[in-house]
């Protein structure tokens, strides 16, 4: 009896701390939805990993773990990068797409973007030139 009262409290501790399974928000930049940008998210703490997701036509972004993962909770730089579209030829040349965001959001060294994820919250990102 006192072996299931253990199982059910440590049951009832782990849902009460499990993490989120999925992080979604929207990008703006200049007060519009930024289509098209990719959102990475850098953990600071020892154990996470770096998840991403891509901003759809209204700027909405999901950012889902692999399958069977969580997102764990504390303190991520963001990157927000958005490249310009090449051309066929120039993808033939291997030419890399130029940054069309300030390296204030898209270079991880320069980043001043950052979240503390401590739920499923949404997280908002209002970018400026």
């Amino acid at each position: 009896m006192k072996r299931q009262l253990l199982i059910l409290a440590l049951a009832a501790g782990l849902v009460g701390c499990s993490r989120p399974q999925k992080l979604s928000g929207t990008v703006t930049l200049d007060g519009k939805p930024l289509s098209g940008a990719a959102v990475i998210l850098f953990p600071q703490e020892h154990g996470a990993e770096t998840v991403v997701g891509m901003t759809d036509q209204n700027g909405r972004f999901i950012i889902t773990p692999a399958a069977g993962r969580s997102i764990a909770y504390g303190t991520y730089k963001v990157v927000v990068s958005k490249r310009e579209q090449l051309t066929p030829a120039q993808l033939n040349a291997f030419i890399t797409p130029k940054e069309l965001l300030p390296a204030k959001y898209s270079d991880l060294s320069q980043t001043v973007l950052s979240v503390n994820v401590t739920s499923a919250a949404d997280i908002d990102l209002h970018l400026t030139r």
